[in-house]
């Protein structure tokens, strides 16, 4: 089973897009803060971060480049979602930090879906062109 690591600004109850991730057949962490998810990106190791622009402690541009700078998560897919910043400038930001995607939100549930398994079938096919 793939590990989801969920960063995102609410953590009070599960939103309904960890829901339907784990409904899809994923394991999912659900952060609050960009520190926490450092922290689980190294003891954890997951298989996918997807962040929110607005989290505690760094911006979700801000995480996904210094989860770039370590080389045991270089390769690690992330995806950025946002809500409010939704603009060509945001979506190219996500690119430069390392990020694979970027969601404008709200997010359908299934093209959330559908992105995190393309992403994996991606990230397969490149692994194994070596």
């Amino acid at each position: 089973m793939k590990t989801l690591l969920f960063v995102h600004d609410v953590q009070a109850s599960p939103t309904p897009r960890v829901q339907y991730l784990e409904i899809a057949g994923y394991k999912v962490i659900a952060l609050a803060s960009a520190t926490e998810a450092l922290r689980a990106i190294s003891q954890n190791r997951p298989d996918m971060v997807l962040t929110d622009v607005l989290v505690e402690g760094m911006n979700g541009f801000q995480l996904c480049a210094e989860v770039r700078k370590h080389a045991d998560a270089a390769q690690l897919p992330l995806v950025i979602f946002s809500g409010i910043y939704r603009g060509r400038s945001y979506r190219e930001e996500a690119y430069n930090v390392g990020a694979q995607e970027f969601l404008a939100s709200p997010v359908n549930l299934d093209e959330m879906v559908t992105t995190v398994q393309r992403l994996f079938v991606q990230d397969s096919a490149e692994r194994l062109a070596g």
